[in-house]
C-alpha cells in the first residue's frame, strides 16, 4: 500500500515548477539532497520514474504530467483544509446570513460581500431577500444572522430579539419617465388610484403595510428588476428614494402627488438575536451595514 507524504507531493510539485532540485530544496527550504531523497522515495511508491535526471536539469517524464495535476489540487486541499481549521479555531464562523429588503442595493451587498471576504476567506456570507415578518422568523429559527427591516410601531421589536436603529430613509412615488405620469406637474390621489400601482413585497408586509396600497388595480412584485421592468409601460410605485438614485435615476422620474405635504421618511432598523455570540464576521458585516445605511440618510 502507498505512503505517499505531503512532503514527497510538495518535493515533486517544487522540482516540476521550478525545473531545479536546488531551487524546490530553496523555496522548500530543505537542504538539497532531502529533496532528492523524497522525490526518489515518491517513484519507488509509485513504481515509475518522475524525471528524466539525465540532463542538467530534471524534466518532468511526460507519464508524470498528469500527476503533477493531481498532486499540486491535493497540495492545494491540504493548504485550504490548515486555513480552515485555523480559522476555526480562532472562532471565524462558518457562515453569515443576512436577510434583507430592497432598500439594500445590489451594488452595495456586493461591496460588502467581497470585503468580508477579503479578510475572512473561509466564511460563506449569504444574503437573502425578506420582508419583515420572514426576516423576524428566519432569525427566530436560526436561519439568519442579522436582518434589515422596516421598523415596528413597536418599541421593541417581537420574539426574542434585540435592534440598532440605522434611522428613517425617505420614499416616494415614482413612475417610467416615458410615462405620461411623468410629466404632470402634480398628481392627485384620484389618478392614481385610476392607473397600475406596483407593490414591491416588502412594503407589503411591512409595518406601513396598507398604507402604500392606494390603487385597486396592484400588483405585488417580489424582484425589483422586474419591478422596474413593468413600470416601462406604465403604472406607478413607491420606492426608496436612495435606492432610485442609485439604480434607477436614467430611468425614473419623481411624481409631484398633490395630496401629500412632504414625502414619507420609514424608519430602518438592524434586528439580532438577543443574547447571540457575534464572531467577527458577523461583526465586520454589521458594521458595514451601519455605515451603509449612514450613506443612504445623508446622500439625499
Amino acid at each position: 500500500m502507498s505512503r505517499v507524504s505531503i512532503e514527497q507531493l510538495s518535493a515533486f510539485v517544487a522540482v516540476a515548477k521550478h525545473g531545479s532540485f536546488s531551487r524546490a530544496a530553496k523555496v522548500l527550504k530543505k537542504d538539497r539532497a532531502t529533496i532528492h531523497q523524497q522525490v526518489g522515495n515518491l517513484e519507488i511508491d509509485w513504481n515509475m520514474t518522475l524525471f528524466d535526471r539525465s540532463k542538467r536539469a530534471p524534466v518532468l517524464l511526460d507519464a508524470a504530467k498528469g500527476l503533477l495535476n493531481h498532486a499540486e489540487h491535493i497540495l492545494f486541499q491540504m493548504d485550504s483544509l490548515n486555513e480552515r481549521s485555523h480559522s476555526l479555531a480562532s472562532g471565524v464562523e462558518q457562515s453569515v446570513t443576512i436577510a434583507h429588503d430592497m432598500s439594500l442595493t445590489a451594488a452595495d451587498i456586493a461591496k460588502i460581500h467581497h470585503e468580508a471576504l477579503l479578510s475572512f476567506p473561509y466564511t460563506r456570507l449569504n444574503w437573502v431577500q425578506r420582508d419583515r415578518a420572514s426576516a423576524i422568523d428566519d432569525l427566530l429559527t436560526e436561519q439568519a444572522d442579522l436582518a434589515v427591516c422596516l421598523k415596528s410601531a413597536l418599541e421593541r421589536p417581537e420574539g426574542n430579539l434585540k435592534f440598532t436603529v440605522l434611522g428613517g430613509l425617505r420614499f416616494a412615488f415614482y413612475a417610467h419617465k416615458a410615462s405620461h405620469l411623468a410629466s404632470q406637474q402634480s398628481i392627485s390621489m384620484a389618478a392614481l388610484e385610476k392607473e397600475q400601482q406596483y407593490i414591491p413585497e416588502f412594503l407589503i408586509h411591512s409595518p406601513i403595510g396598507k398604507n402604500v396600497v392606494l390603487s385597486a388595480s396592484n400588483s405585488v412584485i417580489t424582484d425589483d428588476s422586474v419591478l422596474l421592468k413593468l413600470l416601462e409601460k406604465g403604472g406607478w410605485a413607491v420606492f426608496p428614494a436612495h435606492y432610485v438614485k442609485l439604480v434607477a435615476s436614467n430611468e425614473l422620474r419623481q411624481l409631484d402627488v398633490e395630496f401629500l405635504v412632504d414625502t414619507g421618511s420609514w424608519a430602518y432598523e438592524l434586528l439580532t438575536r438577543e443574547g447571540a455570540s457575534f464572531g467577527p464576521v458577523a461583526r465586520f458585516v454589521k458594521q458595514q451595514l451601519l455605515d451603509t445605511y449612514h450613506q443612504y440618510r445623508t446622500m439625499l
